[in-house]
């Protein structure tokens, strides 16, 4: 089962169902602050840049780093020491949201029905 969790789409266990978006965010997108979504499902876009740094061009929404067509830039790299704490979600020292692909899991923490992983990286699930 699913749900949705501020117009996204999460699964029962709160982990984020969102959409690989680094060939670009499609036409007809709609918007929800700023991050763009699927309109049909409330999947959101999202960009995993691995080790790679934010783009210059990046444009800053509360703290976290967006692509100028509305996709999240997320990283999949384990936490650093210098990370930042922003919302309660772990965040890299340039804007990418630290992110688990792995599933859900019994210790994890929730955040606005947000699953997150032990080391602050939030669960979210990429296709």
């Amino acid at each position: 089962m699913t749900q949705s969790i501020g117009g996204k789409l999460f699964s029962d266990a709160g982990q984020m169902s969102a959409l690989n978006a680094a060939a670009g965010v499609p036409a007809g997108a709609s918007f929800i602050n700023g991050w763009a979504v699927e309109g049909a499902t409330g999947k959101p876009y999202v960009e995993n840049l691995g080790a790679s740094a934010v783009p210059a061009a990046a444009q800053f929404i509360n703290g976290l780093a967006f692509h100028q067509d509305g996709r999240l830039y997320v990283t999949t790299v384990a936490p650093a020491a210098s990370d930042q704490s922003i919302g309660g979600f772990n965040v890299r020292a340039d804007g990418a949201l630290r992110v688990s692909t792995s599933a859900v899991d019994a210790a994890d923490m929730f955040n606005g029905g947000w699953a997150t992983a032990q080391t602050g990286a939030a669960r979210m699930a990429i296709a």
